[in-house]
């Protein structure tokens, strides 16, 4: 898979040989080059990362090659996720995705607004207290 775009912005492509980490809120846009045995369809997986598999099962899809029944089963067992707590693919990744030097947004040269949060919490007398920016809530 090449990726293309994270987040609703272009990215200087890079590939993704093995596994796409995906976390909540996050978008990509990937190119999959269908370029195997036409004649078979092939196992897709996903995972749940830094939460211990045995816990959450993996989700399983076929990548279906036209004419094939979209049902029909590969002919290989559905291959393993990544390890649970496999941090350095990760890191790897999100050190790979650099903006695209055809669409970099310069920042405004001022800003109209400073936003400031500080959220704590504090356990006084058995009960919790919140408060965000020393406003408590």
């Amino acid at each position: 898979m090449t990726v293309v775009e994270a987040d609703g912005h272009f990215v200087e492509p890079f590939v993704i040989k093995k596994n796409l980490f995906i976390f909540s809120g996050e978008t990509y846009s990937v190119l999959v080059k269908a370029d195997q045995d036409p004649s078979r369809n092939y196992w897709v997986t996903t995972s749940v990362v830094s939460r211990n598999n045995i816990v959450t099962p993996p989700g399983l899809a076929i990548f279906n090659y036209y004419p094939n029944h979209p049902n029909k089963s590969p002919p290989t067992v559905p291959p393993a996720g990544p390890l649970w707590n496999d941090v350095v693919s990760r890191l790897n990744q999100s050190r790979a995705i650099k903006a695209h030097h055809d669409y970099v947004v310069p920042p405004p040269l001022t800003s109209d607004r400073v936003s400031l949060m500080l959220n704590t919490q504090n356990e006084i007398n058995g009960y919790k207290r919140w408060s965000v920016n020393n406003v408590s809530i």
